[in-house]
Parts: C-alpha cells; structure tokens; sequence
C-alpha cells in the first residue's frame, strides 16, 4: 500500500511539472521578441554613437544639409522659437523672417537600419540652434543659446520611430535659469499617440531608446531665465516638429 502511494505521488509531481513548463502551441515567445528588440536598438544606439552631439551641434551652426536627406523629409521639418505662435512654425527650409537670424539647424541621414537581413527604415537627426530671441531687449542681452536634437526611425507610411531626444541650454553670463522641462511626442493624424514629460536637473538632457511609434514626431524644450536688470522671469521655448505626409 505505501508503495502504490508513493508511485501515484510521484506521478502527480511528474504532471505537475509538465503542466508548468509547457508553452501552449501559438503562444508568443517573449524571449525572442525581446531580443530582436535588443538587437535593433543595440543597432541605433551604435549609429547614433558615431554623431556625437557636439558634431550635431556644430554643423548645425554651418548649416549643414547632408545631400543624402531626401528633399520631402527636409520639407516635413520645422524648428520654432515658440514666440509666433502654435500655428505658425518657422520651416527650416523657408525660415519665417522674425525667426531667420535666431535658428541655425543640420539635417543628416545616419543611414538605413537592418537587423537580420530586413531593412527597419532610414535612420535621421535633426538639430537646431536657438541663439538670442527677439521678443524682449533683456533676453537679446541675455544671449542665452538653446539647441534641440532629434533622432528618428523614418518610414513609408504611419510608423516613424522617435529614437532620442537631446539638448540643453548654454549662456556666457551665468544667469539665473530653472524650471528646465521638455516634451517629446510621436502621433497619428489625429494627434492621438505617445508623449512623455520629462524635468532635468542639468542644462543638458539626452533620452535615449523613446520607441514612440507615430506618423507625426514632436519636441519642445523650456526654461526660465532671470533677468537681473528688468528683476523678471523669461521663459525660453524651442521647439521641434516633423510632420510628413503619409507617402513620405
């Protein structure tokens, strides 16, 4: 009797364990998911490596359009001050004339991103340089400089990837400046998607690996810069939009 009750515990364990370490037929396998995730980022994150942003920053103030941008994703770009409203952005390509001498910007294709022998899309940065704004004789005086890059995965269609996000600000006379903030986005027509608030505590941020899936990409960085001579508080805005038709 003690034999036979051994024989069927050791039965129920055996079941037990198979009921556990079985994976249903059809079920997603989330360890090779993940690394075929892994592999693509590793991927970005090594192009991206190869234009530090210093370069970035650089030939943005030479005005630097590499010829392999295509002319559609050159025309879907746009750097604004903030200070014209949010209707009317200043297109890099045709800069509105309150913003001409204040954005310095580059446009370079990083190059196509192919993991396991498929292509995943084109891989661009876009950098602007705010330097002085005109909306106030204090903030000319300030000459506070603020630049925004931004890193995206490029598609036929709706799936354009937001990569990274990185900027900062930078001034000469040791102004008072707090309050830093930047919002990034990457959108459907609609405007429906992905967003994300972030605060840093520094003057210069980078957010690497976002994967904000969306047709249209979005970012605009803040911050409050004190006057000592008006004893008031500016707010510095620098925005970034892409937004490409559907065929781009």
């Amino acid at each position: 009797m003690v034999i036979k009750m051994k024989k069927v515990i050791t039965m129920l364990m055996v079941l037990c364990m198979c009921t556990v370490f079985t994976v249903p037929a059809g079920a997603v396998d989330v360890s090779a998911e993940s690394a075929e995730d892994f592999a693509v980022k590793t991927i970005v994150s090594e192009m991206v490596e190869q234009y530090p942003l210093a370069d970035r920053i650089t030939d943005a103030k030479r005005g630097y359009i590499d010829e392999e941008v295509r002319e559609e994703i050159w025309d879907s770009v746009s750097f604004s001050t903030g200070n014209a409203g949010e209707n009317s952005p200043a297109i890099v390509s045709n800069l509105m004339e309150a913003d001409e001498a204040v954005i310095d910007y580059s446009i370079k294709n990083l190059g196509e991103v192919v993991s396991g022998g498929q292509s995943i899309g084109t891989l661009y940065s876009a950098t602007g340089v705010q330097k002085i704004t005109g909306d106030s004789k204090q903030m000319k005086e300030a000459n506070i400089e603020a630049y925004l890059t931004i890193t995206w995965i490029d598609n036929f269609g709706y799936d354009n990837v937001l990569v990274e996000v990185s900027g900062g600000w930078r001034d000469n006379w040791g102004y008072l400046k707090e309050n830093q903030m930047v919002l990034y986005s990457a959108t459907n027509l609609n405007g429906f998607g992905d967003e994300e608030t972030q605060y840093p505590s520094d003057y210069e941020f980078t957010y690497s690996n976002i994967n904000f899936h969306g047709l249209c990409i979005d970012a605009v960085s803040y911050i409050d810069v004190y006057i000592p001579r008006g004893a008031e508080m500016y707010t510095k805005t620098f925005k970034f939009g892409y937004s490409p038709s559907i065929f781009d």
